[in-house]
């Protein structure tokens, strides 16, 4: 994965990834530790706490700094129709990281190609409110100071969009491995930030799955 929205560094990063349901209560991944507040067929709604990414000071540029692991509430509705999934989530980063605001949408059409292999393509965008794009690919005049690069404000708006491709086959019943590959490009005002190097990269994962 890049090392941070816009950089010409990847890093490797092994995460355990789990995904638990009960009842209405849920943790995983995407929608952090939360509770579905309704649960149909079609809709599912949903609100919990979720990390909020930042970056590393020695990822930055130098004299950028590092922004730390924050922490975020966030809230979503899933639609379910025709075989594909829409998601529509907002979260408020309330410590660490930005402080700021963002708003994702992505649709995927999960597809059956055996009983056991599974191809999910994808497609999303973030927007990003003034103070979550200007906290993560601003400079400060005393980061332009330190780095030697120009002061940069972003302003409110679309933070990037991305595509991607899964791929998931079930060795048996409770083990399964697969693959994502994809790329993202950003958008609007950050796109044109000092501390962006690369305006489109691409990101690949991996995974081992166990079913309890």
């Amino acid at each position: 994965m890049p090392a941070y929205q816009g950089s010409d560094k990847y890093r490797f990063q092994p995460l355990p990834a789990i995904d638990i349901q009960f009842d209405r209560f849920f943790v995983n991944f995407q929608d952090g530790i939360g509770a579905n507040l309704f649960d149909s067929e079609s809709v599912t709604v949903g609100v919990g706490l979720t990390p909020a990414v930042g970056y590393r000071a020695k990822d930055a540029p130098p004299g950028i700094g590092k922004l730390s692991l924050g922490l975020g509430g966030r809230g979503f509705v899933k639609f379910r129709q025709f075989g594909f999934e829409a998601t529509l989530g907002g979260t408020k980063i309330l410590a660490g990281s930005t402080k700021g605001f963002l708003v994702d949408a992505s649709l995927s059409y999960p597809v059956m190609i055996s009983e056991k292999l599974t191809l999910n393509p994808s497609i999303g965008t973030t927007y990003g409110d003034q103070k979550h794009n200007n906290r993560y690919f601003g400079v400060t005049s005393q980061q332009s100071l330190a780095s030697g690069l120009p002061q940069f404000r972003a302003g409110s708006g679309f933070i990037d969009a991305k595509a991607d491709l899964g791929l998931q086959y079930r060795l048996t019943d409770r083990i399964g491995v697969g693959v994502v590959g994809g790329v993202t490009t950003l958008l609007g005002d950050v796109k044109d930030s000092p501390i962006v190097k690369r305006k489109t990269q691409p990101y690949g994962i991996a995974f081992f799955s166990y079913n309890f």
